[in-house]
């Protein structure tokens, strides 16, 4: 073997081991964790009975994003939206719903989160408001 074949074999190991050593050093992104508390899944509300919205989120990085919205499904119509968020850790989430008579059937509350590594979380829980 050549001393320049040598050089450029040993050369190309050695590249080959630090990208896999740095690779092996990068730390697996953890998608945001959703901890939601109320309603609960298969909820039942009673008009003239409001329902109260509570949960958090966090991320072992950061947040970048959060999206909780609830979709009437008998319409696809989105009731209420809202966006927070941006570096937080973590982020708690309190509101309280008032169907009026018009908004009855069921529902599904979705809880969508973003981090800033890429990493993502949708939560889905389903309620009903009745007469």
């Amino acid at each position: 073997m050549s001393k320049n074949y040598k050089l450029t074999l040993l050369s190309a190991l050695a590249a080959a081991l630090l990208a896999t050593g740095v690779q092996s050093c990068k730390k697996a992104n953890t998608a945001p964790v959703v901890n939601w508390l109320t309603p609960t899944d298969t909820t039942v509300v009673t008009l003239p009975d409001s329902i109260a919205l509570q949960g958090t989120v966090s991320d072992d990085a950061d947040l970048h994003e959060l999206a909780i919205y609830m979709v009437r499904e008998q319409t696809d119509t989105v009731l209420y939206q809202d966006i927070y968020v941006h570096g937080l850790k973590a982020y708690s989430y309190r509101a309280n719903f008032f169907p009026d008579s018009t908004q009855t059937g069921a529902y599904m509350l979705y809880v969508s989160a973003q981090d800033h590594d890429g990493g993502s979380t949708l939560f889905t829980r389903s309620f009903t408001v009745q007469p």
